[in-house]
């Protein structure tokens, strides 16, 4: 027999209280900012009133902002959710006050209104939250699950709910533990499920066959139990899993390289040309006397140029302006700067602190040889002692280097190849993030960065 799920109640009541808020900002705001004689149900008052109900339902139906697990139930995405939704509804109601002269309220009123439910439903989920984690910790809203296939997999994801008593799963015990399941193990969780309230079952795909989990399945629609299935990619997770979908059957794609899009490749590129284009453009007269107190302040070449590791470990030579006494930049054996090395001459110092250094990357870029942003640049001689201490680092390989990164904006320059580990730790998050818009973000930062002089 089927069980009637509680979430039903909890979409309801969250339909509901979201609904009460909106309504009671309105109101509220109306109240305050009405004249003496004004009523509320007045003509275009009433219209408006329906008007952003109306939408709000519709926005509802489409958006389904409720539908969130417990996996990612927490006060962050809660709000999120919350504000994007208001934000749209804002937009289409701007859009109706526009089109109609703003006779149905003023820009105030609307404004006041939207910021009044947004501190109201921040309230709500706030504490909604922090009363929920509470219940579930006191053995209320729970989910039961059992794991099925016991093996070194199995214990994993019951010592994570363990972890997280807030999130109120409870571990109910493993059935199968050996790879034999014969009729009186489907008897017997056939049982389980009756008498424990079972939510959950956990297969672990090691140790059950295709025509066990088959089974499995077929016994939980019955009882609308759900079905989660434990496969081990921890092995080779660090060099990147996507699902790629080959009709009906879900192909787990395994590759150390994240940029498989060839249109976002070819979008990346494109801005990569532009940029780096218009800052050579506009920028030219005063590089030039950047390149001019380069070569007054220090003898030597304007520019220093140093092997490094590109796309896929292809070397290339990256330009800058020199930043250092020409007898050290002239030196066969790379020593990395260090805080407060006597190489580094006054305006080289200067030059560091704002990122004006760097700027001669912008040909690397033309080039191909780097990217506008992406992980920086290492030095051969030491990938090697990197790659020993973080292996994962080869996944950065994939990777055109670039001109700023993660990496540069939030740790700065490395000194050692340790330090190199713990600037990579936020290069990888490019490969998480990767996008125009945190391209831009990132290139903004750098920006700040170098207007404030808080390079390292």
């Amino acid at each position: 027999m089927k069980r009637k799920r509680r979430s039903s109640y909890f979409l309801l009541s969250s339909i509901l209280a979201d609904t009460l808020i909106i309504n009671v900002a309105f109101v509220i705001t109306f109240y305050l900012q009405k004249e003496s004689e004004e009523v509320f149900f007045s003509n275009n008052q009433t219209i408006l009133f329906w008007l952003f109900n109306a939408i709000w339902f519709l926005l509802l139906l489409i958006r389904k902002p409720y539908r969130e697990p417990r996996i990612s139930f927490n006060i962050s995405k809660l709000l999120y959710n919350f504000y994007l939704l208001l934000l749209i509804h804002a937009s289409l109601i701007a859009i109706i006050w526009v089109i109609s002269n703003g006779i149905f309220s003023t820009k105030i009123s609307l404004t006041l209104t939207y910021l009044l439910a947004a501190v109201l439903g921040s309230l709500l989920r706030i504490v909604g939250v922090i009363f929920l984690r509470y219940l579930r910790r006191k053995g209320f809203n729970v989910r039961n699950y059992v794991v099925v296939g016991y093996g070194e997999l199995s214990p994993l994801i019951v010592n994570y709910y363990n972890q997280h008593p807030e999130m109120g799963y409870v571990f109910k015990g493993y059935l199968g533990d050996s790879n034999y399941f014969d009729e009186d193990f489907f008897i017997n969780l056939e049982k389980n499920i009756s008498e424990d309230d079972l939510h959950y079952i956990y297969c672990c795909m090691p140790y059950l066959e295709n025509k066990t989990l088959e089974k499995i399945t077929n016994l939980c629609k019955h009882y609308n139990v759900s079905i989660k299935v434990l496969m081990d990619y921890r092995s080779f997770a660090k060099n990147g899993l996507s699902v790629e979908y080959h009709g009906p059957l879900p192909i787990i794609n395994v590759s150390s390289n994240p940029y498989t899009d060839q249109q976002a490749l070819l979008v990346k590129r494109a801005f990569d040309l532009i940029f780096s284009s218009s800052i050579m453009i506009l920028g030219a007269p005063l590089f030039l006397i950047f390149a001019i107190v380069t070569k007054l302040t220090s003898p030597g070449p304007v520019f220093y140029k140093s092997e490094r590791v590109g796309l896929w470990g292809k070397k290339f030579m990256m330009y800058k302006f020199r930043s250092m006494t020409n007898e050290a930049s002239l030196s066969k054996k790379i020593v990395l700067t260090e805080g407060n090395d006597m190489r580094v001459t006054k305006w080289g110092k200067i030059m560091r602190k704002t990122r004006i250094d760097e700027i001669p990357q912008f040909l690397n870029v033309l080039k191909g040889e780097m990217s506008i942003v992406g992980p920086r640049p290492g030095i051969p001689s030491y990938n090697d002692a990197v790659l020993k201490l973080a292996p994962e680092f080869q996944r950065l390989l994939a990777i055109k280097p670039g001109v700023t990164s993660f990496g540069q904006i939030n740790y700065g320059y490395a000194e050692t190849p340790e330090e190199m580990v713990k600037r990579m730790r936020y290069d990888l998050l490019h490969l998480n993030n990767n996008s125009l818009k945190t391209d831009i973000w990132l290139v903004i930062l750098t920006a700040k960065i170098m207007v404030q002089g808080k390079g390292q």
